[in-house]
């Protein structure tokens, strides 16, 4: 029903310096790039955090954008009406689910409505050989909710190790993409892994909070 489609990251370009990722800048906009990954990719705009990315949010793809809304509706979603969203250099259709306190731990559905062969193919090789997001890390106050969310949406629930504690994180799985929900003080993406063509996993850590110390708005950046 639902595959990967991208992370919304903020932060200072010094912030990406190092991590040998590629950026493919937005047409007429210098403050906003993507890194375009292997059917997916992550979106970054410039932001005034210091030293560090902080994930705003992220977003699945429907694979059939025309019954999404109604199987929404049928696994009774509190899910709002396609939006358009005019980006920077495109024209997307999304739908937002009932946030609640969840905030921009829940994913955004989200199509491009202009562009069928979006995303593109990642290119040339990033330097340090990444091919996709192996896994994304959320952190909520409430993570038994998100974890009934994501399972609504078709994340299927990995066992947890017997000797781990009270306290460790639930693992789903959706699709390809593994799913780490923890609880925290404030809702926020707290970590993004890499895979990397021959197999290598690369860990990336994002702050929690923004500038005036508050989880991160639940909404993608004004590029896409």
């Amino acid at each position: 029903m639902l595959s990967f489609d991208h992370v919304s990251l903020v932060g200072p370009a010094q912030a990406l310096a190092g991590l040998g990722l590629r950026l493919t800048p937005t047409p007429d906009d210098d403050r906003h790039a993507r890194i375009h990954l292997d059917g997916s990719y992550l979106e970054w705009r410039a932001g005034e955090l210091p030293a560090a990315l902080r994930g705003t949010g992220w977003f699945l793809r429907p694979a059939d954008p025309t019954r999404i809304a109604q199987t929404l509706a049928a696994l009774d979603l509190d899910a709002g009406d396609p939006t358009p969203f005019h980006g920077a250099d495109g024209t997307w259709s999304d739908i937002t689910l009932g946030r609640g306190a969840l905030g921009a731990v829940v994913p955004v559905i989200t199509h491009r409505v202009d562009r069928p062969d979006w995303p593109p193919r990642r290119g040339a090789a990033h330097p340090n050989g990444a091919v996709a997001v192996a896994a994304i890390e959320l952190a909520t106050p409430d993570s038994a909710a998100l974890a009934r969310l994501l399972g609504r949406l078709g994340a299927i629930t990995r066992p947890v190790d017997a000797t781990a504690g009270p306290t460790a994180p639930a693992q789903l799985e959706l699709g390809s993409l593994r799913l780490a929900v923890t609880g925290g003080r404030v809702p926020a993406l707290s970590a993004l892994t890499l895979r990397t063509r021959d197999g290598r996993e690369l860990r990336i850590e994002l702050a929690a909070t923004g500038p005036e110390g508050r989880a991160g708005p639940a909404a993608r950046s004004s590029g896409r």
